[in-house]
């Protein structure tokens, strides 16, 4: 019991470029949203809203890098040497 198990991934669709900077971006901005809610002041509001959108966006910037710099590495030929 338990010997040669395999575990098969079946792959359904890829991960775009604008998939994953659309997924660091709501990864951002709920970083931002999280950090917005431990300020406190009359300008509360504006830190939380600023700290989404500033968030989503350099989350977006990571995202879209991050998946490229390993989608075009392991997609390009590799020479033999």
């Amino acid at each position: 019991m338990g010997s040669g198990l395999r575990l098969v991934e079946q792959v359904t669709d890829r991960l775009t470029k604008a998939r994953a900077a659309a997924a660091g971006a709501a990864t951002g901005a709920w970083f931002g949203l999280i950090v917005g809610l431990f300020t406190t002041g009359p300008t509360w509001f504006g830190l939380i809203l600023g700290g989404l959108l500033i968030d989503a966006a350099w989350g977006a910037v990571f995202g879209f890098a991050g998946h490229a710099a390993t989608r075009d590495a392991a997609t390009s030929p590799r020479r033999r040497t």
